[in-house]
């Protein structure tokens, strides 16, 4: 499967097989941090250019993404019914054998989001950001 220049969506998915083959019921995003280990070795590789999820992720592995041209796009949590909406089509399943949750999705969408440019290609971080300031406040 080709990555280069795709987006790889962090989502424990809820589908159902139908008589027409799998339908996503809801698609929520899930905390991108648990990846961290593997994000910028992932990203160097496969080339992708944007990640999807919820909650952020380290602030060196979000540097480190930042120089390889790929941004951190952040869905809001408990949407998942919102998500699934607008999954076109499930173009292929890979490791089936790992349960639901744990497969690879390649999906078809259109209009997916609302999307938050967390972190940007130039090392623009949201997160950071607004930690900063809260600390700032409880001077």
């Amino acid at each position: 499967m080709e990555l280069q220049g795709g987006v790889v969506y962090h989502c424990g998915p809820l589908v159902k097989r139908t008589p027409k083959g799998w339908r996503v019921i809801s698609a929520g995003p899930t905390t991108s941090a648990r990846l961290d280990r593997i994000q910028v070795d992932f990203v160097r590789r496969t080339g992708v250019r944007a990640l999807v999820g919820k909650g952020g992720m380290d602030e060196e592995v979000a540097a480190q993404l930042a120089r390889l041209g790929c941004v951190y796009l952040a869905f809001t949590g408990g949407a998942g019914v919102l998500a699934a909406r607008a999954i076109e089509k499930i173009e292929m399943v890979f490791w089936e054998d790992l349960g639901d949750a744990e497969s690879l999705w390649v999906l078809e969408v259109r209009d997916f989001g609302p999307l938050v440019v967390a972190i940007d290609a130039r090392g623009g971080n949201l997160y950071l950001r607004r930690r900063h300031r809260c600390f700032e406040k409880s001077k």
